[in-house]
């Protein structure tokens, strides 16, 4: 199977499962850091786009912001582990028989603050009434992550893919700069990173193996 059907497949499986219907903060179209609207989270394969669509019939602002973020890694093309269950089975696989697809999902959400009721009452904006959203921001964040982590867990593999999960390289960890958390409030930033084992497609006429015949 192709990298970009395995990416594609992945990209449909998200939005689908973690993100179609919920409704999170994002940037308004003024971009003020005061105000936001909200808007379903969107995937993305490598980058997030830098302009609107104009196509997009939903009408919403293409943001940095709620998003997903796929992005893969390097991995090992022909090779596989030996699993315990298979050696104690007597099973011998062929280490070229599979290979890895490693990615990280780099999760973001947008968070300005929480506004109280006396916000609402007035006719000018006054950040007297905007709590600042640290924390809010942290617990939205984690709490997607967590989502994401629990699908893949229970799945424990990507439909229309030939993607398995290995659970055991599953991580999960907010986007950190020498070891403290990047700060660029109101945007928050983490990530879910896992390694899938899949198949890896024999290549025939071998030049080698003609030689050796």
């Amino acid at each position: 199977m192709k990298t970009r059907q395995r990416l594609i497949g992945l990209r449909d499986w998200l939005q689908a499962t973690v993100c179609d219907g919920r409704k999170m903060k994002a940037p308004p179209n003024s971009m003020d850091t005061l105000d936001f609207t909200y808007q379903d989270p969107k995937v993305y394969i490598g980058f997030a786009p830098q302009r609107p669509n104009p196509f997009d019939p939903s009408g919403d602002r293409v943001s940095v912001a709620p998003s997903i973020i796929v992005m893969p890694n390097p991995a090992k093309q022909a090779y596989i582990e030996e699993k315990r269950w298979d050696r104690f089975d007597k099973i011998r696989r062929n280490k070229e028989m599979g290979q890895h697809f490693n990615v990280t999902m780099l999760c973001t959400v947008y968070e300005p603050g929480v506004r109280d009721a006396a916000f609402a009452m007035e006719d000018n904006i006054d950040v007297k009434h905007i709590d600042e959203g640290t924390e809010q921001g942290i617990f939205t964040l984690s709490d997607w992550m967590d989502d994401i982590r629990d699908r893949l867990l229970s799945q424990q593999f990507i439909p229309n893919t030939d993607l398995f999960l290995d659970a055991e390289s599953l991580i999960e960890a907010f986007y950190t700069d020498e070891n403290y958390i990047v700060d660029k409030r109101p945007l928050y930033y983490g990530y879910v990173a896992c390694d899938f084992g899949c198949f890896a497609e024999r290549h025939e006429q071998n030049p080698i193996d003609d030689f050796l015949r």
